[in-house]
């Protein structure tokens, strides 16, 4: 058999040498223990984690965790579902790479030309609000805020799917604001947050289960609506909206797709372990 490599780009390490960092994680099977898996510092909520270095796991060890982008790695790898479940993103238009000094996580980040660039996950990704719970959190960086609506998660009609927005920037003349934070899942406008500022890092969050929809910015809960997300079974879109259209300009790193609802203290815990 041939000897595995370590490759930091996709955070495998099989050896440990001198002076070198670690990590030991295991899932707490007690809810009663979860708040420890919570408050150690640790990317991923649902693992309790020790070490030098709480980084070095892979992301698809989290509990729930339906996809992962976190865009490390070539042109190719960037691409590549880091949550093993196979949702590897279609690209359309020119997406960048973007380097260290502009990336939130880890080395890289996906910087997108606000024209004509975007992304498309491919079907079946396991994403109906209307019938599961569901958590989509990501950091955003816009390059410009104008008069514009700029999508940052969406899903298409396609399907039996009635294509609701997920996260967005607004525009002038909607009803919840101009350049704020908003989820449009239920049907009607959910934000909050303050206005928005150009090159600026953001960690955005909406969160759906039992009836509640919930959004977040930077840790913080800005709002909430009580009511069931309609149908939506159509292809995911990052970074555009389904036409597409209302082009996101700027940068998106360390974007994650729950099949459960997380808590305000789990979405905490992703903002502080990646801020």
């Amino acid at each position: 058999p041939i000897d595995p490599v370590n490759s930091a780009g996709q955070k495998l390490y099989y050896t440990y040498a001198t002076g070198g960092s670690w990590e030991l994680n295991t899932l707490l099977e007690s809810q009663e223990k979860h708040d420890a898996a919570i408050n150690d510092s640790g990317e991923s909520p649902g693992l309790y984690e020790i070490g030098t270095d709480l980084a070095l796991t892979p992301a698809n060890r989290d509990i729930g965790l339906l996809a992962y982008w976190d865009f490390e790695g070539d042109a190719t790898d960037m691409l590549i579902d880091k949550s093993g479940n196979g949702y590897t993103l279609t690209q359309s238009g020119s997406v960048a790479v973007a380097a260290t000094a502009s990336a939130k996580v880890g080395l890289q980040a996906a910087l997108f030309d606000g024209t004509s660039s975007y992304f498309t996950a491919p079907n079946p990704l396991s994403l109906n609000p209307n019938a599961s719970p569901l958590t989509a959190t990501a950091w955003f960086n816009p390059a410009t805020l104008n008069t514009v609506e700029k999508d940052i998660f969406q899903q298409r009609d396609d399907a039996t799917g009635t294509g609701k927005l997920w996260l967005a920037i607004t525009a002038s003349g909607v009803p919840c604001g101009n350049t704020v934070l908003a989820s449009f899942l239920s049907g009607s406008c959910l934000s909050g947050g303050g206005t928005l500022s150009a090159n600026t890092w953001y960690h955005a969050a909406v969160a759906s289960g039992d009836g509640v929809i919930s959004l977040y910015l930077n840790e913080t809960f800005v709002g909430s609506t009580s009511v069931t997300p309609p149908p939506s079974t159509g292809t995911f879109v990052i970074g555009a909206a389904k036409s597409p259209s209302k082009w996101f300009g700027g940068t998106l790193d360390d974007i994650r797709i729950y099949s459960r609802a997380l808590t305000s203290t789990e979405i905490q815990a992703i903002y502080n372990a990646t801020k």
